[in-house]
């Protein structure tokens, strides 16, 4: 044994938390018995005098406080990295260690060695070396220990607290000893796992404050996973996500005790909403409505007549074809993530653009079907006169990978407006148009659209358009016996469609 200068002491080996408690109990000690020739720190040296503290963490720290300038200890060589730990963890197991450790300070520490890395970026310890580093732990318990990562760290936080709040002094044999009271355990909290942060925090809070007992923790922790099941199933349940936060609730704070309350609860829900709202107007952008307003998978098919760059409108209007086709390709993958895997997508695409078309942007899950023509003869506007003029658009349909056949009509009930070819000749809707009259710069027949919802959904379907114009999908789908959810964010045309809708 030495004696060190505790200025020599430059480094520290961070094998576990300061206690306070511990820090307490051994300045009172010191004070009255001085250094004890049985219990001296450990240090390795490491150059130039100095030395890296292994063992005795809380024995120098009371040593500083007490303004003391030297401490005897111990001083190994020729140490590895994981021997120090090993060493330090012997030391802190031993029968005369006065803090002893605990699973709060073995947890953190698998913690911290499990998450570093080598410079490659590799894990630098596997969990059998870090159970040598631990005294021998199996790499089983390792595992157990990394499983708290599961709990919220404002919960951690509030164990680690109690902890060393709880920490008091205890006779042990012939020694005293810094033990903790705390009434958190390990196989306790191995109940609270799979619960959420909310419900963690209520038990820990609870089981702190003394208003519950560990052994009520299981039956708790029992309940609470059984109600956010519950909400689990109501939030993929319904149909309107701003019934979301009051089922949400209502789950959490125990109003349903069976699945089949909730069920029942969900349906009812989903038919109100459905009796009042089967042709939604939402008015906004379309990316912030997709993405906050529209749940993923829920539509049955896309029919929408996007932006195509050609038009002097302000909705229309891209400062390059590289900013509208980067635009085109955001909305339709976000779009198409709200179409289920056995509904359709049909996009209107512009001629000028027509081989810029961005498939990429189309899930995979989905299938390129045709390439239809919606052909018209009412177009009087001269054109580029070294171009022919146009008389039609393009629209690109795709079929999801479990759609069953098109919704074709028997024999029977064909007539002049539905068939089952890729070309459908009906004029542009123009100001003098009596059924059918023009109120948008780009608005499609309302015969078209009768087509596309007729074919490619059935009665009860979700139809999506995201961007609604004038509104046509919304009025042919009302007519259709179909639901409809319009985005639109011209207030202009908000008024249109409302009263066409109205009509």
């Amino acid at each position: 044994m030495e004696i060190v200068k505790i200025l020599k002491i430059t480094e520290f080996l961070d094998r576990r938390q300061v206690i306070p408690a511990g820090v307490e109990f051994l300045k009172e000690s010191i004070k009255q018995n001085g250094f004890l020739d049985n219990n001296p720190i450990v240090l390795i040296s490491i150059g130039d005098g100095c030395f890296k503290l292994i063992d005795g963490r809380h024995r120098l720290e009371a040593s500083i406080e007490l303004e003391k300038t030297e401490i005897p200890a111990i001083i190994k060589d020729g140490l590895s990295d994981i021997d120090q730990y090993q060493l330090a963890s012997q030391c802190n197991n031993a029968a005369e260690t006065v803090v002893l450790s605990n699973f709060v300070s073995d947890t953190e520490f698998v913690w911290r060695k499990s998450g570093e890395k080598t410079k490659d970026g590799k894990k630098k310890y596997t969990q059998e070396n870090i159970g040598i580093m631990l005294g021998g732990k199996s790499r089983s318990r390792i595992a157990d220990f990394n499983a708290f990562n599961s709990l919220s760290p404002i919960v951690w936080g509030k164990i680690v607290d109690d902890f060393q709040k709880t920490s008091t002094k205890q006779k042990t044999g012939s020694s005293t000893q810094i033990v903790e009271t705390s009434t958190i355990t390990e196989n306790l909290l191995r109940n609270i796992l799979n619960i959420t942060e909310y419900y963690q925090l209520s038990i820990i809070n609870d089981l702190i404050s003394g208003k519950i007992k560990n052994r009520k923790v299981k039956t708790l922790a029992k309940t609470y996973a059984e109600r956010e099941s519950f909400a689990e199933y109501a939030i993929d349940g319904l149909v309107c996500l701003d019934d979301v936060p009051i089922f949400f609730d209502d789950c959490f704070n125990g109003l349903y005790k069976t699945i089949e309350q909730v069920k029942k609860a969900v349906k009812q829900a989903n038919d109100e909403f459905e009796k009042h709202n089967s042709i939604r107007l939402i008015p906004g952008d379309c990316f912030e409505i997709l993405k906050n307003d529209v749940k993923d998978g829920s539509c049955d098919a896309l029919i929408t007549d996007p932006p195509y760059a050609i038009l002097k409108e302000d909705w229309d209007s891209f400062k390059s074809k590289t900013e509208f086709l980067k635009f085109s390709r955001e909305w339709i993958a976000l779009a198409a993530s709200k179409i289920k895997s056995t509904g359709r997508l049909y996009i209107f695409w512009s001629q000028e653009f027509m081989f810029d078309f961005p498939f990429d942007a189309i899930p995979e899950r989905f299938t390129f079907g045709n390439m239809l023509v919606w052909n018209y003869k009412n177009n009087i506007k001269p054109s580029n006169q070294k171009k022919y003029k146009y008389t039609y658009e393009p629209c690109f349909y795709f079929y999801g990978e479990d759609a069953v056949k098109l919704n074709l009509p028997n024999d029977k009930d064909w007539d002049s407006d539905t068939n089952d070819y890729d070309v459908f000749e009906f004029a542009q809707p123009q100001s003098n148009f009596k059924d059918d009259p023009k109120e948008h710069p780009a608005q499609k027949p309302r015969k078209l659209i009768n087509q596309l919802v007729n074919i490619g959904s059935d009665i009860g379907d979700t139809v999506l358009d995201c961007f609604a114009g004038s509104g046509t999908t919304g009025v042919c789908c009302k007519n259709l016996k179909r639901k409809a959810v319009l985005i639109e964010k011209d207030e202009s045309y908000l008024k249109i469609i409302n009263r066409r809708l109205n009509e």
